[in-house]
């Protein structure tokens, strides 16, 4: 509103008066407003910071002028005239970059204030600025200028025009006027201004307010920061239920998981020409099948964006990167609640740890953070852990302990999480084919298999060291319990059969943390230390020796000296026929 204009020289200082308060003292785009209170001291401005914010503004004048006091609103601003002809410009300039011709030449052209033409052009400024930022009730404002995204000069595409008059300001080289630290007052000499963050915003969970406007001078003015910081949350599909879990998961090598990454945006998102914005995902313990990103898919508020998004996998690094140089550009008109969705699949490797502390995978959100430049910050990561376990099996003699070798073994997984039964290979990995999951131990007599999930298995010996007996079937299970609320979740609870869950078999087991001692003939049950992730078995065989029959011996004997004792016989009827026989040739 602009109260008596007149076109007579000097009578501008006198009469012109333009209610800032409630036009230019609440004028932002998508931007805090200047809330006026109604105790503390006159002339002094209050800027209320969050936590997102380190805190320390700028100041910046923009015009001068008289506050007059006792008036509703508050805060008018009389006898308007520029801080400096740079500042002059800066504004005109501005305002002709969205409005073109709005200021001519002569105007531009400004070398002087405290002159007619000055006060003249700095009251047609302030008038442009009261038709064309205009305040929300919610405290949040819009400009009449250029909001529709199809206007094809990008410098106009959703440019708030305060947003743009306090880059401008902020470029125009005049020294602040003053200095503020976050909830505490500052005296301030009549005028209106624009207040900034002094520093860049580059630190960790920042965000830079939106530029503040307001008139100071008469009743003391409290502008709380409009702004927020956005967030990131990863999470982790059971592949038991089909539910999201924010913290943990369990796995066996080879198997996929279906990951969720979802990005919040900060509420003053419109005050950048570019927001950018980017997660980085690092995979531990995961990878994509050949580096392939085609699982990957992108959505803002439920709508695929993925084509709009820069995605790049570094095998080597671990790295998921999805990224938007901005993202008003990706296609769907953005609002403060709206949300981007990343989802993905990856697959646990062989190399993922088996300690009960997990694999952390981690995601941070990278973010356009200061309105009035280029800086960006991060956010503190958020992470899921994936578990695998690990089988440390001893084949020994079950009276000498002495280690077997050469024993084989098939390991079935009893309907895991996925409710199927497979066998597990030397990798960790399931397969349907048996002939694929053989596994022997070695000369120590240790058979191990890492990268093994959750469930019951059954241990099956399939080839039997020479010369002892194989020991029927057993069962052990591999179970957890995690705080899925907890975002350092690690195992808190275990199971593995244990030597009393196996009495009357040559089988038992445990979870323990020293696989030696777990694994010795006369080892504690399944109550050790579960910091290791490893399930200790250890198979016990009875060796086959041949006993000879009670009184084998004695009987062999008598039949020997039987045989001698016919034979001696034999021997002395022939030698008594022969003499016969010559005794009768000789009598003839």
């Amino acid at each position: 509103m602009v109260e008596g204009i007149t076109k007579e020289g000097n009578r501008y200082r006198k009469l012109t008066s333009v209610l800032l308060a409630g036009v230019l003292a609440c004028g932002t785009v998508a931007a805090p407003v200047a809330a006026l209170a109604d105790d503390g001291t006159a002339g002094t401005v209050t800027i209320n910071g969050n936590s997102t914010n380190p805190g320390g503004y700028s100041a910046y004048k923009i015009f001068s002028g008289d506050v007059t006091a006792g008036q509703t609103p508050a805060n008018k601003l009389a006898n308007i005239d520029w801080a400096s002809t740079n500042m002059a410009k800066a504004v005109m300039n501005s305002i002709n970059s969205i409005k073109a011709g709005t200021f001519d030449k002569t105007e531009l052209a400004i070398t002087a204030t405290g002159n007619d033409a000055s006060m003249a052009s700095a009251q047609k400024a302030a008038q442009w600025m009261h038709d064309n930022v205009t305040g929300g009730a919610d405290g949040t404002d819009s400009t009449k200028v250029n909001t529709d995204r199809s206007v094809t000069n990008k410098n106009l595409q959703y440019d708030a025009a305060a947003k743009k008059i306090a880059n401008a300001v902020y470029a125009a080289g005049d020294a602040a006027a003053y200095t503020l630290t976050a909830g505490q007052a500052a005296s301030f000499a009549d005028g209106y201004y624009v207040i900034v963050n002094t520093a860049s915003v580059t630190g960790t969970d920042e965000m830079g307010t939106a530029p503040i406007f307001t008139t100071a001078g008469g009743a003391p003015v409290t502008a709380i920061e409009k702004t927020s910081t956005p967030t990131v949350k990863k999470e982790v599909t059971d592949d038991a239920t089909g539910a999201k879990l924010a913290t943990v998961a369990d796995a066996d090598t080879g198997q996929n998981l279906a990951y969720t990454l979802t990005g919040t945006i900060a509420s003053n998102f419109n005050d950048f020409d570019d927001y950018y914005y980017q997660f980085t995902d690092t995979l531990s313990g995961l990878d994509m099948q050949n580096s392939d990103t085609s699982s990957v898919k992108v959505a803002v508020d439920g709508k695929d964006v993925t084509t709009k998004a820069k995605i790049a996998y570094n095998k080597d690094a671990g790295k998921l990167t999805v990224a938007f140089d901005d993202l008003k550009d990706c296609g769907v008109a953005l609002t403060t609640a709206s949300k981007v969705v990343v989802t993905y699949n990856a697959h646990l490797t062989a190399a993922a740890s088996t300690a009960a502390a997990g694999n952390d995978n981690t995601v941070a959100l990278t973010y356009a953070s200061d309105p009035m430049n280029n800086s960006h910050a991060t956010t503190k990561p958020d992470s899921v852990k994936t578990h695998a376990y690990k089988l440390h099996l001893q084949k020994q003699d079950r009276s000498t302990n002495k280690a077997l070798a050469g024993a084989q073994f098939t390991i079935q997984q009893n309907k895991g999480d996925e409710g199927t039964t497979m066998y597990v290979k030397a990798d960790g990995s399931l397969t349907a084919n048996k002939a694929d999951a053989i596994l022997s131990t070695n000369d120590s007599g240790v058979l191990e298999v890492s990268g093994l999930d959750v469930g019951t298995y059954t241990l099956h010996e399939e080839t039997v060291p020479a010369n002892y007996n194989a020991v029927p079937d057993s069962t052990f299970t591999i179970a957890a319990t995690y705080n899925n609320n907890d975002a350092t979740a690690t195992l808190t609870n275990t199971v593995a059969g244990g030597k009393d869950a196996f009495a009357g078999q040559l089988v038992f087991a445990g979870l323990g943390n020293d696989q030696a001692s777990a694994n010795a003939a006369k080892g504690d049950n399944a109550t050790a230390i579960a910091s290791s992730g490893v399930v200790n078995v250890t198979v016990e065989d009875v060796k086959t020796v041949e006993m000879p029959l009670t009184g084998e011996q004695g009987i062999m004997l008598i039949e020997i000296l039987g045989v001698g004792v016919v034979g001696i016989s034999v021997a002395a009827a022939m030698r008594n026929r022969r003499k016969d026989a010559s005794q009768s040739q000789v009598q003839a």
